[in-house]
């Protein structure tokens, strides 16, 4: 049997369950056979990169865990019985040093499975003495689930941007101008911005992330990066890029941040619309971020812009099980 039978039974089950339980408004943005197709390609190509063609950990990473054979670091396929599985992966977050386990797809809902199948991923990869295990789920709701509290993390937003094009315009619109920025003569001017932020709210370490001056540049060099002005001020920075999201091509918001001067004055939701409208449809239609659950403003900012809530990524703290 060859690599591409071997694992077209998991793509099939996995596609099935995914096209099965799309929020709604997908299937207005496109036909189920579009979304089936795209969905069907990345996986594909998912079970391609992980799976035939092994990948080789970093050596930071061998050196963090010398017992673990190289194998350990690869995706893994665990049968759950009741025909149930999940492709799972061992993360480790450098920066906090977090060491967790990431459900990348599954052919069922979590608040399905039982304490038996959940220990049985958990021992997987007991090597590693995991603190997390992430998942993604398209339902929001935390009612259900039967032994186990999961903590909402990050929130997948999205939006045609023809139809941002076409949202109707307040008296503050014609405030904002902006421009694409051209050098890197503004990063200590964003990064005191971020200091300013963190020192005035420290639970923000937790929800958002200053870029580094090498990411803004790299982004600056080949994709777009945008500064608001407001009343002829240096009021923030947007950056977008190009990236295939699981269902759809998009363009990623990787930064958006108002200066402190003009926070709360609606400024972020325009200069979000007007960096939209520079955007073009011909290939990417779709504009996506992720916000962190517990940032209020910034998701209201979204939903203001015309997106809408996608899916989920949720947070086990392994802890708390036992």
């Amino acid at each position: 049997m060859n690599e591409e039978n071997k694992y077209s039974n998991y793509i099939n089950k996995i596609s099935e369950y995914e096209i099965s339980n799309l929020p709604p408004v997908l299937l207005d943005w496109f036909t189920k056979a579009e979304l089936e197709e795209y969905f069907f390609e990345a996986l594909s190509n998912f079970f391609k990169k992980f799976f035939t063609e092994k990948s080789v950990p970093d050596i930071e990473l061998k050196e963090k865990f010398p017992d673990a054979l190289e194998e350990e670091f690869n995706a893994h396929i665990i049968e759950l019985g009741n025909n149930k599985f999940a492709i799972t992966l061992f993360e480790f977050d450098h920066q906090s040093e977090t060491r967790k386990i990431t459900l990348i797809y599954k052919n069922f809902s979590m608040q399905n499975i039982i304490r038996e199948e959940l220990e049985q991923i958990i021992f997987r990869y007991k090597i590693f003495n995991p603190e997390e295990l992430n998942y993604y789920e398209f339902n929001n709701d935390l009612s259900s689930y039967k032994f186990f509290n999961p903590e909402r993390k990050y929130i997948t937003i999205a939006g045609r941007i023809d139809k941002v094009k076409q949202l109707s315009e307040d008296e503050n619109f014609a405030k904002v101008k902006i421009e694409k920025i051209n050098s890197m003569d503004f990063y200590s001017t964003y990064s005191n911005e971020y200091d300013m932020l963190f020192e005035s709210n420290d639970s923000f370490r937790n929800m958002i992330e200053k870029e580094s001056f090498e990411t803004l540049e790299n982004i600056l060099k080949n994709e777009r990066l945008y500064k608001a002005i407001i009343e002829n001020e240096f009021a923030g920075v947007f950056a977008v890029v190009r990236k295939r999201n699981t269902y759809f091509k998009c363009f990623f918001i990787r930064e958006e941040l108002i200066f402190k001067k003009f926070r709360g004055q609606g400024y972020g939701s325009i200069f979000q619309r007007k960096v939209i409208e520079t955007l073009p449809t011909d290939e990417f239609n779709i504009i996506c971020g992720m916000i962190h659950s517990e940032n209020k403003a910034s998701l209201r900012t979204a939903l203001n812009c015309g997106r809408s809530a996608m899916e989920t990524e949720f947070v086990i703290k392994l802890k708390n099980l036992y």
